[in-house]
């Protein structure tokens, strides 16, 4: 006491400054922390209530600065802060709101407590809502060559859309389409690409897919083409049987990926005609030929009413010609047995024809 009145020194008074920005320090590395989506600290609510709808503005980051408030007992270790995961909303009173969660800096700080509340985690909480900027963003910090390429939607014709299934609701195990660093293109739900490993993400495209779709759908596979030099070969394309297509595909380069829209020419059919050609990616024509092999309830639907227009013209085709069936005889039972019945009328024609019908003729 005496060297502070005597020598006019200062009271040494802590160093409360530094202790409340490492505080700041720590509990923004927490969401830095988090490597795989976005992850934002806000800090604490300046307001009472309302925290999950508030304005990002209404935050104070700054421990220094808590409202009181915010620190239930007078400590501001144990104040609440709040962390958001950007481009995810989850289901509220009033709506979508952000996807916020609180907790208490300590536990943040002293029991390194994770972010709650990770919205691909397996306990997520249910309602959440995922963007396309989410998507992204969640596959660049996988890889940044990684592209989100969204869903396949049949319009017109069926393509990939740059947009989330479901209104994008709960979907982190929900198939959607991904262009990978090797080329490919991946069907997989979020959660499923997380866990692909470096080697599965680095898989080449392979020229032999190329030729087994083509051959699948009759086409051959030249390559990525300007569309003028398409458009000027169009002028005199010559015919199927004559080859000369084949000089596109000399000029043609690899598709940097199977998204990627490239030139295919037809070689079935009428081999003296001029060859058509289709400007499709890999993968859409891969959507195509698993679309047509779906069963669908649109196809189902489309196979019944067909069937039943089928059935009626059978039907009044029979009624139309039922003088046949007094020769035939035993209806009912002839139509358990398709391919006998239809060689029996065949046959009981050319008999008609030449004039040697009787009632009831028998067939052996």
């Amino acid at each position: 006491m005496t060297n502070l009145l005597d020598n006019g020194r200062n009271f040494p008074l802590p160093n409360v400054l530094g202790l409340m920005k490492k505080l700041w320090e720590l509990l923004d590395a927490a969401a830095r922390r988090v490597d795989d989506v976005p992850c934002l600290y806000l800090g604490a609510c300046k307001q009472h209530n309302g925290a999950g709808t508030a304005p990002r503005n209404a935050f104070e980051p700054d421990p220094a600065k808590f409202p009181e408030h915010a620190k239930p007992d007078g400590w501001t270790s144990h104040g609440f802060v709040w962390y958001e995961w950007p481009n995810v909303k989850r289901t509220g009173q009033s709506g979508l709101v952000p996807h916020r969660v609180c907790i208490q800096a300590n536990k943040i700080v002293s029991n390194q407590r994770r972010v709650p509340h990770h919205p691909l985690n397996r306990l997520a909480p249910s309602k959440l809502h995922f963007d396309v900027e989410f998507m992204q963003e969640a596959a660049t910090r996988k890889d940044q060559r990684i592209t989100y390429r969204g869903v396949a939607l049949s319009g017109s014709k069926l393509d990939f859309y740059l947009d989330v299934p479901n209104g994008g609701k709960d979907i982190q195990d929900t198939p959607v389409y991904w262009t990978l660093p090797g080329g490919r293109s991946e069907c997989c739900s979020i959660r499923e690409l997380r866990e692909l490993s470096q080697i599965q993400l680095e898989e080449p495209q392979s020229r032999e897919q190329y030729a087994g779709v083509a051959k699948l759908m009759g086409f051959s596979f030249l390559g990525m083409l300007d569309t003028d030099v398409v458009n000027e070969f169009k002028r005199c394309p010559g015919t199927i049987r004559g080859g000369e297509w084949k000089e596109l595909g000399e000029k043609s380069k690899k598709p940097a990926n199977e998204m990627s829209p490239c030139w295919w020419v037809t070689v079935q059919g009428e081999q003296d005609a001029p060859p058509s050609f289709v400007c499709r990616s890999l993968a859409a024509l891969l959507l195509e030929l698993e679309q047509h092999q779906r069963a669908t309830p649109t196809k189902v639907v489309e196979e019944l009413t067909s069937r039943r227009e089928n059935n009626k013209k059978a039907i009044e085709a029979l009624r139309q010609h039922e003088e046949l069936w007094l020769w035939v005889g035993h209806a009912c039972a002839i139509l358990g047995r398709a391919k006998p019945f239809g060689t029996m009328l065949r046959r009981l024609g050319l008999r008609r024809d030449l004039g040697l019908c009787q009632q009831h003729v028998p067939f052996h």
